[in-house]
């Protein structure tokens, strides 16, 4: 968990979740932290489910830094050991006795400290930016039909806000062209 729902409500200036609003709360801020995951990786200590493909034998998670790798599911669900005496913990490279095609479970323990401010505020503003945005405010004025009512407006035409995305920029993971 990057982000607390209660964080989420006090930067959003929502001082008390009720009941019937916790759970879109907590929606709009899991949305947000698979967001920044799908970027960067894991990027809180703890333990991880990651799903990769294969590279021969060996398994590149998206984390560094394993204290420990709790188990390994192969394509087809089977439970697999990993071979330590190759594998590169620090680096996040695990190999298995196995080659195999499609999407590979690994759950793993991340060392780490504290999440980065930087990660956490991205967080809260990928969260609050869908949660405003549900909620009709994430419109701008509708500059072609003169008004100044934000509720004329169009709808903002980004998923992520740049100020986030600026804000992960030094965490992303490296995309193969």
């Amino acid at each position: 968990m990057i982000v607390t729902l209660e964080e989420f409500a006090e930067f959003i200036q929502h001082p008390t979740v009720k009941a019937d609003e916790r759970d879109r709360l907590q929606l709009h801020l899991d949305a947000a932290e698979l967001a920044v995951i799908a970027r960067c990786g894991p990027v809180a200590a703890g333990e991880q489910v990651m799903r990769v493909r294969a590279s021969g034998r060996n398994l590149v998670v998206p984390a560094t830094n394993l204290a420990s790798v709790a188990s390994i599911l192969d394509p087809h669900g089977q439970a697999v050991p990993v071979d330590l005496q190759r594998s590169n913990l620090l680096a996040g490279v695990l190999t298995v006795p196995l080659r195999g095609d499609g999407w590979w479970t690994v759950t793993a323990t991340v060392e780490g400290s504290d999440t980065p401010a930087d990660v956490k505020l991205a967080t809260l503003v990928i969260a609050s930016h869908l949660w405003e945005t549900q909620r009709g405010r994430g419109a701008r004025p509708n500059l072609f039909n003169g008004s100044e009512d934000p509720s004329a407006g169009t709808p903002r035409g980004f998923a992520l806000p740049a100020r986030a995305l600026e804000l992960l920029r030094p965490y992303e993971m490296p995309t193969i062209a």
